[in-house]
């Protein structure tokens, strides 16, 4: 059974998704982390868990320079890369978007699936099935991960003539 999004409440405690995407935004940093949180809670805490949704999206905002509150808030509910670790169609994705180049950096982990790139990459009319991916059926899941050998094929292609 899939979880319902969490609905947006500025007192609210911060959500997972807030909490990894601070993370990520911090190239996941701790130093750099605990620097943005005491930051945003003028030297009251560092800890993430501390923080509620407003504060959460303020940290969020700051980094994608985006002044549009609406679409901060939006963060927590648009999201459609959430994955099943568990689902091995989801992990060969992860392997997809990395062959892709759709990476980033990540100091622990090196270097990981860039999942914000892949979410807005779902909702676009280049993908083949437009809803989030743990929304999806396997058919559905089977048609992404097409799309996306496609694309590496095709990049390939375009990188040895």
């Amino acid at each position: 059974m899939t979880k319902s999004p969490p609905l947006y409440d500025p007192n609210g405690a911060i959500t997972p998704f807030q909490i990894k995407r601070i993370r990520q935004l911090c190239n996941f940093k701790e130093e750099e982390k605990n620097k943005v949180v005491l930051q945003a809670t003028n030297g009251a805490t560092s800890s993430l868990t501390n923080l509620t949704q407003a504060q959460a999206v303020a940290i969020i905002k700051q980094f994608s320079g985006n002044e549009n509150k609406d679409i901060a808030k939006e963060v927590v509910n648009e999201f459609w890369a959430y994955y099943d670790k568990n689902n091995p169609q989801h992990r060969y994705i992860l392997s997809l978007l990395i062959q892709l180049g759709w990476s980033i950096k990540s100091e622990k982990y090196g270097e990981i699936a860039d999942l914000n790139r892949f979410s807005n990459w779902l909702k676009s009319n280049k993908s083949p099935v437009q809803k989030p991916l743990k929304k999806m059926c396997p058919a559905q899941t089977t048609i992404v991960i097409s799309a996306l050998e496609s694309m590496i094929v095709k990049n390939y292609e375009k990188g040895k003539k």
